[in-house]
């Protein structure tokens, strides 16, 4: 059994997967072979059983990996699959996880997950039961759910978890299988979720691709002007960019920064005589604010 199996199913209860259109959108996006986990991020050691992009018609990008031999707060797991999702936009990706929350709240919800399961599963009627709890939050990213369930077969239980976070339009999902007559608790699932949330997080932050620079001639009342050079980012917005004028030694080293010079222009006076200039810019886009980006220095001012 897999999520692969089940969501399809799931959404289309929660009435969210005609609303999620990919038509006409570029499939651009973070590198998701990154963002997904590996065996070192559960408590136990473990292998990648299989990996690698695949087909999903609610993302522009999406990516699929299933974990053997790994654990969940110190309980076994029979399997952990690990998805990533890049959606056309912010509202697509919220849809996609109020559609699953709707659905595993409702009873024909409900009811086409556990059709599901049996059919994978291959059992007679009557020789598998899904029991339901709650559908609960980790307060993570944009948002978050934790979705517990439980199967029965002919008497043998085993606990399922659904787990999904989602920043801006990127969605990571978490579906684990525990082992028989084992317990997995939200509380053991939160610290993987929340590693997830890091590697979403940390691959949306806007990215320097070339460096920023200083244009125009250095030399006092000459009017300079920033150019934040190029970035990458992967959010619905683009990035807004904040500009600092540093004073730096004659070999660019040893800077300070100039007060009150943070707009894209700046005129040096003679406080600047005798001193190199650099800019440092930084990013902030929906997932947060980059490492600052410095130019080269400027040559000494005169």
């Amino acid at each position: 059994m897999s999520s692969r199996k089940l969501l399809p199913g799931v959404l289309a209860v929660g009435c969210v997967v005609v609303a999620v259109s990919t038509a006409g959108a570029a499939a651009t996006g973070p590198d998701l072979k990154r963002i997904a986990l590996t065996p070192s991020d559960f408590s136990s050691t473990g292998k990648i059983a299989s990996s690698g992009y695949t087909k999903d018609s609610s993302f522009l990008l999406h990516y699929t990996r299933t974990l053997k031999g790994v654990s969940l707060g110190g309980t076994p797991l029979l399997e952990a699959q690990n998805e990533i999702g890049v959606a056309r936009d912010t509202e697509s990706a919220a849809l996609y996880v109020a559609g699953f929350r709707a659905a595993m709240k409702s009873p024909a919800g409900r009811k086409v997950i556990a059709q599901e399961i049996q059919k994978d599963a291959g059992l007679p009627k009557g020789a598998l039961k899904v029991t339901f709890g709650g559908v609960t939050s980790f307060g993570l990213g944009d948002d978050s759910l934790d979705a517990a369930m439980r199967m029965s077969i002919y008497g043998l239980n085993i606990p399922i978890r659904f787990e999904f976070v989602r920043i801006d339009r990127l969605v990571g999902s978490l579906f684990v299988i525990g082992a028989p007559t084992t317990k997995l608790s939200r509380s053991a699932a939160a610290p993987v979720i929340a590693t997830l949330t890091s590697h979403i997080r940390n691959s949306l932050l806007p990215t320097n691709l070339t460096a920023p620079s200083i244009n125009g001639t250095p030399q006092q009342g000459q009017t300079l002007t920033a150019s934040n050079g190029s970035w990458s980012s992967f959010t619905s917005d683009p990035p807004a960019y904040t500009i600092e004028w540093d004073r730096c030694d004659t070999t660019g080293a040893n800077c300070t920064p100039i007060p009150a010079a943070t707009a894209t222009t700046y005129t040096p006076t003679s406080d600047d005589s005798g001193s190199t200039l650099q800019i440092k810019v930084t990013a902030t886009n929906d997932a947060g604010t980059s490492q600052p980006a410095q130019s080269p220095p400027s040559t000494v001012i005169n």
